[in-house]
């Protein structure tokens, strides 16, 4: 959660650069939905199936809290 902090505040040197930042999270639409109204300035996209992780290879097996797999956190700059 503090990458997100860190990259909302630097929301507008982002915004003159035309730089777009979308985080993808593996939390349910509800969850994402949440998350997306304490970070106005981020697109916050829900990846619950996990499809979008396992495509770009980004899953973290087993390091979920409840055990289960997750995302590693991975940043891609996309141009």
């Amino acid at each position: 959660m503090i990458e997100l902090v860190q990259l909302d505040k630097s929301h507008a040197e982002f915004a003159q650069r035309g730089v777009q930042v979308i985080a993808i999270s593996n939390d349910d639409l509800a969850t994402a939905q949440k998350t997306q109204a304490d970070f106005p300035h981020l697109r916050i996209v829900s990846d619950a199936d996990q499809s979008l992780a396992k495509a770009v290879q980004v899953v973290h097996a087993g390091a979920a809290r409840d055990g289960g797999d997750t995302n590693a956190p991975t940043t891609f700059l996309v141009d």
